[in-house]
């Protein structure tokens, strides 16, 4: 049995086509996504009013003017994602299941407090070190390799979340993400119980491959397995 943590955000054409690399490479039995079908049916419902109710964060006067590039793409971020249709049409493609193990209680909950972790976030742009963090993790094209440079890197030193930014990891990861990634990883563990002999790639945020002193990341929780872990980038 084989975990791979697969970290991706796949916000564009381009990483959309590296995602369906990383897949074909590496060879899962079985995918599985970081979401719910319940999150997806509230996105798929609420999209526009997401994106202008997260808009009018900024407009009350949380960001400046300066960043607001960095504002919408971390929207889009948030909001618009091939991973599903990449993961669902390579699973259809190779007849090999696909489930979704995020948390699908509580949708609410998530959703506001992914507004406050975008204000907190965008607020905490008046440090120069948050600022670079952010803007090397923007969604625009020409940034993309940058972001998960950051991620790869962080893997492969070892290096703990709270090290990135020690301001930006509680922002990042709070109960709500903590209890949601304990679902997660209870699914998982579900999944490799009931097949010891399959390889299962998990597709998800990048940030959860991250190690956490705190236990919050997903690979946290779930490193006694061993699992393996790459970014986007490799592919």
């Amino acid at each position: 049995m084989t975990i791979h943590l697969l970290g991706s955000m796949a916000t564009s054409e381009n990483l959309a086509d590296k995602l369906e690399r990383a897949l074909i490479h590496l060879r899962p039995k079985i995918i599985t996504v970081e979401t719910s079908q319940e999150w997806i049916d509230y996105e798929n419902q609420h999209n526009e009013d997401i994106k202008k109710d997260i808009m009018y964060v900024f407009i009350e006067g949380y960001v400046d003017l300066g960043i607001i590039k960095y504002v919408e793409s971390y929207i889009n971020q948030q909001l618009a994602s091939f991973d599903v249709a990449v993961s669902r049409k390579f699973t259809q493609n190779h007849n090999i299941p696909i489930h979704f193990v995020g948390d699908p209680r509580d949708i609410e909950s998530f959703y506001n407090s992914m507004k406050y972790r975008i204000k907190k976030l965008f607020f905490s742009l008046t440090r120069q070190t948050s600022k670079t963090i952010v803007q090397s993790i923007s969604t625009e094209e020409q940034c993309e390799n940058a972001r998960y440079r950051i991620f790869e890197d962080l893997i492969n030193d070892d290096i703990y979340l709270e090290e990135l930014v020690p301001d930006l990891a509680e922002i990042f990861i709070g109960s709500i993400e903590d209890k949601r990634n304990k679902y997660t990883a209870n699914n998982l563990l579900q999944l490799t119980r009931e097949n010891p002999n399959s390889r299962i790639v998990n597709v998800g945020n990048p940030l959860n491959l991250v190690d956490d002193v705190m236990n919050r990341t997903l690979y946290s929780k779930i490193k006694h397995l061993n699992p393996e872990r790459s970014t986007l980038i490799r592919y």
